[in-house]
């Protein structure tokens, strides 16, 4: 594991290894999930919204 460190205003840089292995990309949403005294880090692919204005009603043509 490689630290990083917290800055001013809270952010953190994900190591490159970590956000390869979990396919993060630029611009892609995290989950940070409290679990006893650890936090997970959950990349979030997909939601319902993100289908929103693609299914079209059965009346439309």
């Amino acid at each position: 594991m490689k630290p990083t460190r917290v800055t001013k205003k809270g952010q953190v840089t994900i190591p490159k290894a970590i956000r390869d292995f979990l396919d993060i990309k630029t611009g892609d949403k995290l989950l940070f999930e409290i679990r006893g005294k650890d936090v997970v880090v959950v990349p979030i692919k997909k939601t319902i919204f993100d289908f929103r204005g693609k299914v079209k009603d059965k009346e439309e043509k």
